[in-house]
């Protein structure tokens, strides 16, 4: 919205896709039906199809297509983005918010009580990311994050593997005459043995052990699962009313504070610690008499509900994922959900359960981008439109695909490829149009403001 009298003004100093349009320079290939905006729009599709099915938002992938196939520069891109990561974790969460879990009829997909206990931390570290993002040089950004994205897929790659395997022996158990006693072992040897050896050890088992006699287990209602967890679900509202009420308390560069403070001010840095300060307080408050004698043990099965037997996560652990989820994630422009999903699985929580968690992380984190975009007039309504149907369809289509696969194959690691993918597409793409605006950059190696 730079004010303009030519379309060579516009051009010369954005992209040749820029026009002066109204006396301001504005970018409309998003409305324009030619190849190219099919092609764009076929890319959006997908990957919002691949990043949705995976509980990721995928936002860098789809800021480097607005910038490379629309031509948009990269500060009107970020907010395309987050509208298309808002639209399709939306529709992604109407699919999953009362979903059941496949591990066990009687859970939700989605771990609200392990939501409300990282969102918090995390909108705290996305706080300082931001900070970060404006005091740290460009160079040392794109450098950090070439070396995060490359280590990561490499990683994510590594465990896949390891995923896999786990999920061929289960199936097998699942399908074949073997006792708890080998299900003790796998679940506490997985990691640690070797694979051929648990494998020998289960073909040698299934001969000598015979299923414990099942259970009848009682079929909760879905509104009944959904009333146990309410204070989680609105413990998450609440946080992000707070959230989004302290930033407008500070303000900033282009959103006033509402009570006329400055944002760099004694008064500004005060809120801008406060709202720390009351997001830890919703990190502490517990609801339940289970959660406060939770604080006296370290093991996920108590602090986080019994979702999960297979991992010893104490909450120095949580503390320290959540918050420096938030801060990398801000920092080098990514999404919550892709800095947190690999940490989850390393942590050896279920793919799954990380998914469904990284699933409302993104939704959330993307509703507050989205809000102060909005209140800095950063939209136009009807590119709003387009992008959202765009990204609507590609998530709706990406979670049925991957859903029937995963049901069908029993491969939850099908989401994990999922996450791998865009991992892979931000590695090649990110770093190269990182370094080619580092060359018409002057300014690559000069810290910014804190303000």
């Amino acid at each position: 919205n730079i004010p303009c009298q030519s379309d060579n003004f516009c051009q010369s100093s954005f992209t040749s896709n820029y026009l002066c349009l109204n006396g301001v320079c504005r970018n409309d290939s998003l409305l324009k039906f030619d190849a190219t905006w099919v092609f764009g729009v076929t890319l959006i599709i997908l990957i919002s199809s691949i990043a949705n099915a995976g509980g990721v938002g995928g936002g860098a992938v789809l800021s480097a297509v607005y910038v490379l196939v629309f031509k948009f520069t990269m500060s009107d891109a970020i907010p395309l983005a987050n509208i298309a990561i808002f639209s399709g974790a939306l529709i992604n969460f109407i699919m999953i918010f009362n979903k059941r879990s496949r591990e066990d009829s009687n859970q939700l997909y989605v771990k609200y009580r392990m939501v409300s206990l990282f969102l918090p931390l995390m909108m705290s570290g996305s706080i300082v990311g931001v900070v970060l993002n404006q005091f740290l040089p460009p160079l040392f950004i794109i450098l950090f994050l070439t070396y995060f994205l490359v280590t990561k897929t490499y990683d994510l790659k590594l465990k896949i593997r390891k995923l896999e395997l786990q999920e061929e022996i289960k199936r097998k158990l699942e399908t074949e005459n073997v006792g708890s006693e080998m299900k003790d072992y796998l679940e506490k040897n997985q990691d640690e043995a070797k694979p051929d050896k648990i494998v020998d050890y289960y073909f040698s088992f299934k001969h000598n052990k015979q299923v414990d006699p099942s259970t009848h287990i009682v079929q909760k209602d879905t509104r009944q699962l959904l009333r146990a967890d309410k204070w989680y679900i609105l413990k998450i509202i609440a946080i992000y009313v707070f959230f989004i009420f302290g930033l407008m308390i500070r303000g900033g560069r282009t959103v006033k504070s509402i009570i006329g403070i400055a944002s760099c001010s004694f008064w500004g840095w005060l809120v801008f610690f406060g709202i720390h300060f009351g997001l830890y307080l919703f990190f502490k408050t517990p609801q339940d008499k289970h959660e406060n004698d939770a604080e006296q043990r370290s093991s996920t099965e108590s602090l986080l509900g019994g979702e999960s037997l297979l991992i010893e996560y104490d909450k120095s652990n949580l503390v320290k994922d959540s918050f420096i989820s938030g801060v990398i994630a801000s920092t080098l422009g990514l999404g919550g959900g892709i800095v947190l999903m690999p940490i989850l699985i390393n942590r050896r929580i279920e793919t799954e359960t990380a998914s469904g968690l990284c699933s409302v992380l993104v939704l959330m984190t993307s509703l507050s981008a989205t809000t102060q975009f909005m209140i800095a007039g950063a939209f136009d309504f009807k590119k709003i439109i387009v992008i959202s149907m765009l990204s609507i369809t590609g998530s709706y289509g990406g979670y049925v695909g991957i859903d029937y696969l995963v049901t069908k194959f029993k491969k939850p690691t099908l989401i994990i490829w999922m996450v791998f993918t865009i991992y892979l597409l931000s590695a090649i793409i990110l770093p190269l149009i990182g370094f080619e605006n580092l060359l018409t950059m002057p300014n690559s190696l000069s810290f910014g403001s804190l303000c």
